[in-house]
C-alpha cells in the first residue's frame, strides 16, 4: 500500500471532501499506543465524518465519537489500484489511530453528485 501524507494546511478542506466521499462507509477504529497495545475503538460502524479542531481529529461512526488529540500527521493509505484503503492519524503522545475501511472504493467511483 502507499502512503500519501495531508498538508496541515489542508486538513479542513480535505476532511470535508473525504467525508462527503465516503459518509456511511462501513469501517473500523483502531488506537494503537506503547502503554496499551492496539485496541479497537470501533468495529466495522457506518462512518458518519471526520474533522478537525485545533489540532484534535474527531472521528464519527453511528453511535461513536472518538477524539485524536494533537495530531501530527495525517495520511492516506491506498490500494495499487488508488482506492483509500485507511487513514492514518498520528498524535503527538505517540499514538497512533488508523480508520480502516471494510471495502476500499475508487473515488471516482462514489456519488459525484457529492462533488
Amino acid at each position: 500500500m502507499a502512503a500519501t501524507e495531508v498538508p496541515r494546511s489542508d486538513w479542513n478542506r480535505f476532511f470535508d471532501r473525504f467525508t462527503r466521499l465516503h459518509n456511511g462507509a462501513i469501517v473500523s477504529v483502531n488506537v494503537s499506543g506503547v502503554l496499551f497495545g492496539c485496541q479497537n475503538a470501533a468495529l466495522d460502524r457506518p462512518l458518519r465524518g471526520i474533522s478537525a479542531d485545533r489540532g484534535d481529529v474527531l472521528i464519527d461512526t453511528d453511535h461513536l465519537g472518538h477524539r485524536v488529540p494533537s495530531v501530527r500527521r495525517v495520511a492516506i493509505q491506498s490500494t495499487a489500484e488508488g482506492a483509500v484503503a485507511a487513514l492514518d492519524l498520528d498524535a503527538g503522545d505517540g499514538t497512533r489511530t488508523v480508520v480502516r475501511f471494510r471495502s476500499p472504493v475508487l473515488d471516482e467511483l462514489l456519488d459525484p453528485g457529492v462533488e
